[in-house]
């Protein structure tokens, strides 16, 4: 969320724009790119371990920011 608020990013989302526009995309390339660059800072390639459990909580994680504040399960649509 915080790479997506300037304003140049924004006219990207909203032009759907890969990787920006897409979750899975940002979350993957974000997570990759931060994973590799402690890796190469700490000079320990089994850092690049930690890259597929951090993917996963990243994107749960920005699934709960996402999310629309107190929002509730949703309801059974009404029988017609």
């Amino acid at each position: 969320m915080i790479l997506r608020a300037p304003d140049a990013i924004q006219a990207l989302v909203r032009a759907g724009v890969k990787p920006w526009a897409c979750d899975l995309c940002m979350c993957l390339w974000t997570t990759f790119s931060l994973v590799a660059l402690a890796a190469a800072s700490l000079g320990e390639p089994r850092v690049l371990l930690a890259a597929g459990p951090s993917y996963t909580l990243s994107l749960l994680v920005l699934r709960v920011v996402q999310a629309p504040y107190g929002a509730s399960s949703p309801t059974k649509p009404p029988d017609l």
